[in-house]
């Protein structure tokens, strides 16, 4: 399972919730990956950068989506996730903006491509999404 942190966060922030977590316990086993989101100027902050999954520019229902941004983190997930062994069910996650990127990742394999055409690769079983929103609704 992939943990996607949110805007401004780095992936140690998700270390205590995930190792929270036990799945032996519940009599599976997750491994989870938390990356950190790459720096980029976000426009909601003046041009900032900082930890950001995609481009945001207001907080509001009529904000355009950045979907070269959402794009392309969701391509850097997929392939994060696409080294994982052929056996393995794989799921995204994440809060707040890593939530909206674990949904529109979700919404890719759901249309089995990503927003600018291309095949979405990987096969995910599972998706969470915690104070996120979907971009492109």
């Amino acid at each position: 399972m992939e943990r996607l942190s949110s805007l401004g966060f780095y992936s140690l922030s998700l270390n205590l919730v995930t190792l929270s977590l036990n799945s032996r316990a519940l009599g599976f086993q997750i491994k989870w990956i938390c990356p950190t989101a790459p720096t980029r100027p976000v426009a909601l902050l003046g041009g900032f950068p900082c930890t950001a999954w995609f481009d945001i520019a207001e907080i509001s229902e009529d904000n355009p989506d950045d979907f070269e941004g959402l794009d392309a983190s969701a391509a850097h997930i997929a392939n994060l996730l696409s080294a994982e062994p052929a056996d393995v069910k794989l799921g995204v996650g994440g809060f707040s903006m890593g939530g909206a990127m674990a949904l529109y990742s979700a919404t890719c394999f759901a249309f089995g491509k990503y927003g600018n055409g291309n095949q979405y690769p990987i096969n995910l079983r599972a998706v969470v999404a915690l104070s996120g929103w979907l971009p492109g609704s």
